[in-house]
């Protein structure tokens, strides 16, 4: 994971962060990409011949998340290329991802997170 790729921003209702993805920065594989250190999850990018194809949630124990549908806000574009969400229930919480990504990889990853 590296700092300097990802931005953050905190709303009234949840966390923002954005994590810029560059082509070739990632080999294929399941790559860490930010983590919720009080919440204990750890996002990752799935990379399939230099894409993200998927984001997955994994918590600190390594139990992987299992996704539910994605809420319905105004942060949350229902056109994205493709979205996750993931419920945290120790931490009343909803977490979900949109990533937007061209055909060469180049684009980002959006995380929410409610707070408060």
């Amino acid at each position: 994971m590296n700092s300097s790729l990802h931005h953050l921003a905190i709303h009234a209702a949840y966390e923002h962060v954005q994590i810029d993805m560059h082509s070739g920065a990632f080999g294929d594989g399941v790559h860490p990409i930010y983590r919720y250190p009080d919440s204990g999850i750890t996002i990752n990018a799935v990379i399939e011949f230099g894409n993200v194809v998927d984001v997955t949630a994994v918590t600190d124990d390594g139990n992987l998340l299992q996704p539910i549908p994605p809420p319905n806000h105004t942060e949350a574009a229902p056109n994205s290329a493709l979205r996750r969400a993931w419920s945290l229930p120790h931490h009343h919480q909803t977490l979900h991802a949109e990533w937007w990504l061209n055909h060469t990889g180049e684009g980002f990853v959006d995380l929410f997170i409610g707070v408060g």
